[in-house]
């Protein structure tokens, strides 16, 4: 069978091009032969460093090179093989059965009662039946601000991210969807890895050394929207305080922005979207 994806040949020559850039932002954790990896992943799959579509992480010492669910989709709609795909969430009162060439779902907009799980069906041109797979909400929900809004949507990205994924043979790559302790977990340890902490504890000591650096946090929060700032994104997430303190103070010299109080919880939704790919929306 056919798992050839076809990847443009011009971000595959911009990634060669930009591959110091990258090193000194994206993976800037990465040691030679993991940013290799990343770079020969990234090529693999047409994937963008600098769109957030692949990105390096770095736990204690073990790298982690993820993507997303829209990572997946493209990937997806790369393949000559592809033939789209269907997802739902199901809840308790819900009418839902497996068949071998698909599933029976039925629903009514009111009253669906509490979230059981969400499935995906990807079709393929060269197969005879869809790659399945359902996702239990009780086996994937995490203790985080966005399972707790937007619950349906996240366990509807784990189907999806699982069933592509499995559809096209991805190796070598994970998504936050599947890894969900990631969102409420971040490395320590000097900040360059020999511990997990919570991600409150870490914006707790941003707020404090950007309070005793006379930077504000209104300042802080302007960086991150501003273009997306890959690279102080990118410390952030390898957990380089010092280099993201750094961009803001150059950023404070650099520019007028109206100083209002923002509060330590306002702060690190800001600092937590950005990591998550949503543009600090």
């Amino acid at each position: 069978m056919n798992n050839i994806i076809e990847v443009d040949n011009s971000l595959i020559q911009a990634l060669e091009e930009k591959k110091d850039v990258l090193k000194r932002t994206v993976a800037k954790a990465a040691t030679n032969d993991e940013f290799e990896m990343f770079m020969h992943l990234a090529k693999q799959y047409g994937l963008d460093p600098f769109q957030k579509e692949i990105f390096f992480w770095k736990y204690d010492k073990d790298p982690t090179i993820m993507t997303s669910r829209d990572g997946y989709l493209k990937i997806a709609n790369h393949h000559p093989e592809f033939n789209g795909y269907v997802a739902d969430v199901v809840y308790e009162n819900d009418s839902f059965k497996k068949l071998m060439d698909g599933v029976e779902h039925n629903y009514q907009l009111k009253d669906r009662g509490a979230i059981i799980g969400a499935y995906c069906l990807v079709y393929r041109k060269d197969r005879a039946f869809p790659v399945y797979v359902f996702a239990p909400y009780e086996d994937y929900k995490r203790n985080s601000q966005v399972w707790s809004n937007y619950p349906n949507a996240m366990i509807l990205k784990c189907a999806e991210s699982m069933a592509l994924k499995r559809a096209f043979s991805v190796s070598g790559l994970v998504s936050k969807e599947e890894m969900g302790y990631q969102e409420n977990q971040i490395v320590e340890g000097d900040f360059n890895g020999s511990q997990i902490i919570n991600k409150k504890r870490m914006y707790k000591e941003i707020s404090k050394v950007m309070e005793e650096k006379g930077i504000s946090k209104e300042e802080g929060r302007q960086l991150l929207k501003r273009d997306y700032n890959v690279e102080s994104v990118a410390d952030l997430k390898n957990g380089n305080i010092k280099s993201f303190l750094d961009d803001l103070k150059s950023y404070q010299n650099e520019s007028e922005v109206i100083d209002i109080e923002m509060s330590d919880e306002d702060l690190a939704e800001e600092v937590a979207a950005a990591l998550e790919g949503d543009r600090g929306k």
